[in-house]
């Protein structure tokens, strides 16, 4: 009798490597005549991601960084691309963010930014970073439950916090109880107004534009 060829074993997929995505917004309210900002700015970026690439490439993470749709910052980032590590991509400005998004360990957004509440409704371990902390344009100083950085050492005490603890069971009922309230009035809403709708009446307000 012919024998029967051995089934081929299925391949053993790779497992894809835990992912940090930084958002950066901070450039989006500098104007171009202000140079004394951008060059803050920029200087602002470069401690947070400096921080964010050592202690990925430390323990084992992507970096993903999702830039503005601005010539500002992301500018004076892509002048520098060649530079970048190669656990470190770009996105760039123009690019959708959300498949980034729904692949990422972890969500670090610098200043303001709507993914903020898409992240924390994706229930995404989401960290708020201001080195130096200067506005609280998202309104969460009154949860202090959801975490904010600050500072290098409090960034890295987070970071290394969602490592060792990547469904945030510590604190858990804590944090979930602040993120149900911080989202609340985003959805709790008469049914003609969407989501997209209030947060455009509240960066209207934020703006202060009639």
């Amino acid at each position: 009798p012919t024998p029967t060829p051995s089934p081929t074993p299925s391949p053993t997929p790779i497992p894809l490597k835990p992912s940090i995505l930084y958002i950066t917004n901070k450039a989006g309210f500098v104007p171009k005549s202000r140079y004394n900002d951008i060059k803050r700015t920029f200087g602002e970026y470069c401690i947070v991601y400096e921080t964010l690439s050592k202690w990925a490439q430390q323990n084992g993470y992507d970096l993903i960084i999702k830039l503005k749709m601005t010539g500002l910052l992301e500018s004076k980032v892509n002048s520098h691309k060649n530079q970048y590590p190669p656990h470190v991509k770009v996105i760039p400005g123009s690019d959708m963010i959300y498949n980034s998004l729904l692949d990422a360990s972890i969500v670090i957004v610098q200043g303001y930014s709507t993914t903020y509440l898409e992240s924390l409704y994706l229930d995404k371990p989401t960290i708020l970073c201001q080195i130096p902390k200067n506005h609280d344009y998202l309104d969460i100083d009154r949860f202090p439950d959801l975490p904010q950085a600050h500072d290098v050492d409090s960034l890295i005490q987070l970071l290394t916090l969602h490592k060792n603890d990547p469904k945030h069971k510590i604190a858990q009922t804590k944090y979930q109880t602040a993120r149900i309230q911080y989202l609340k009035p985003y959805f709790d809403l008469p049914k003609a107004e969407s989501l997209v709708e209030r947060i455009d009446h509240d960066l209207q307000k934020l703006l202060l534009i009639p």
